[in-house]
């Protein structure tokens, strides 16, 4: 069975504190998928990228929106160390889960979203 992963485009521009971090977003390529990538090229709009390591990133929000939560990234603890040390043209977000806040564990209670997130470097 093959897995087709779905790739949405996001425009830096709506990410959260865009003006703070607009140096390090403007030209890069901001990608959503829902699993995943299979190996370590990923085609798009015509080009290849080759993926970097994988880093983790907590994200609080609800998961009714998975790929509209990204516009807080800029907000996580973990954004400024990635974004400034990303060497590449652009980054993958990948959906990975959640975990209900730890202060309470009701349905309606926060949650902290997990992503995978990729470098992207075209090739």
């Amino acid at each position: 069975m093959v897995f087709i992963m779905t790739l949405k485009q996001i425009d830096p521009s709506l990410f959260e504190n865009y003006a703070q971090h607009k140096a390090h977003l403007d030209g890069k390529l901001m990608l959503y998928a829902d699993r995943n990538p299979q190996g370590k090229i990923l085609d798009f709009g015509g080009k290849q990228y080759t993926l970097g390591d994988r880093q983790k990133m907590n994200l609080s929000g609800a998961i009714s929106s998975p790929d509209r939560a990204l516009q807080k990234m800029t907000l996580s603890y973990e954004w400024d160390s990635f974004i400034k040390n990303l060497e590449g043209d652009g980054i993958l977000f990948v959906y990975a889960g959640f975990e209900p806040s730890a202060s309470s564990m009701s349905s309606e209670a926060a949650k902290q979203l997990k992503y995978n997130c990729y470098p992207l470097k075209a090739k």
